[in-house]
């Protein structure tokens, strides 16, 4: 993925969630994270190749930087983008995960002559202060959230609360 500045890796993701988390936990703020897939991004790879979908790919991650403050963390991992918002509730990333999805769903891509256009589905999880005890249950409940988006059809953002047994690592 050339071009793309400060992408967190997965493991540099997961370390972000547990700094951000245990901020979160000590000074009660709020603490979101999204994870976004491009739809039909394996459909594009079988009907025109790799580097399209791989393009497709660079340009939503670009957009999403973009629109993304200095504080936020922007990972790329198994074709799913994560975005780590401290300082942001719910409704705050209801409203960034809103906005990216309709650029991505107005955009128009160009592969050899021929435009497509994409939508984007999205998990979006917060952080509960008296339920949420693992970090890692935030990207996993947002993982979940974007199963669910995706089986909804996709072009959609789905919500969820990570519950108290989920998550697996101690913070």
């Amino acid at each position: 993925m050339d071009g793309l500045g400060a992408l967190l890796t997965y493991p540099q993701l997961q370390n972000t969630l547990r700094i951000e988390f245990a901020r979160a936990r000590r000074y009660s703020y709020p603490l979101c994270c999204l994870v976004l897939q491009v739809d039909g991004l394996d459909r594009i790879r079988d009907l025109h190749g790799s580097a399209p979908r791989d393009q497709a790919l660079n340009h939503v991650v670009k957009m999403i930087q973009a629109q993304a403050r200095a504080s936020d963390s922007v990972a790329l991992y198994q074709d799913r983008i994560a975005v780590v918002l401290p300082h942001t509730d719910a409704a705050g990333a209801r409203s960034f995960a809103e906005r990216v999805r309709d650029q991505v769903r107005r955009e128009v891509f160009r592969f050899g002559g021929k435009e497509i256009r994409f939508t984007a589905s999205i998990g979006l999880s917060n952080y509960a202060e008296r339920t949420t005890i693992f970090y890692d249950s935030i990207l996993k409940t947002a993982e979940g959230a974007l199963l669910a988006a995706s089986a909804a059809g996709g072009d959609r953002l789905e919500t969820a609360v990570p519950g108290p047994a989920q998550g697996t690592t101690p913070p």
